[in-house]
């Protein structure tokens, strides 16, 4: 599986929601989990709403969630993860939004 490890930057929720889809790309998935995790990020998460909703079919469960416990001086991070049907864990990222990537596929340690 490829990785993200630290190796670009993504500028929005949108540009991160892209590019974790290429990684997802060809594996049937039944739910995608997204956290954001930083003060104000409604917007940003909104943006990561309508670049799912214009990547995954509607079938696609979409699970958002605005954790508010991030300090400002560490700046938004945002979670995504991908599920198959059976729970399985296809591949999971973080991203922090307008720095660098963070992240790892992981394959096989469930939900959570």
């Amino acid at each position: 599986m490829p990785s993200f490890e630290d190796h670009d930057k993504a500028g929005d929720a949108a540009e991160a929601v892209r590019r974790f889809a290429a990684a997802v790309a060809g594996r049937p998935t039944d739910r995608i989990q997204v956290r954001l995790d930083g003060e104000n990020g409604m917007d940003q998460l909104c943006v990561a709403e309508a670049a799912l909703s214009d990547i995954w079919p509607p079938a696609t469960a979409k699970e958002l969630v605005w954790l508010t416990r991030s300090g400002a001086e560490s700046g938004a991070r945002l979670h995504l993860q991908a599920f198959a049907a059976d729970g399985e864990v296809l591949c999971r990222a973080s991203f922090r939004l307008g720095g660098a990537i963070r992240g790892r596929d992981d394959v096989g340690s469930g939900p959570g």
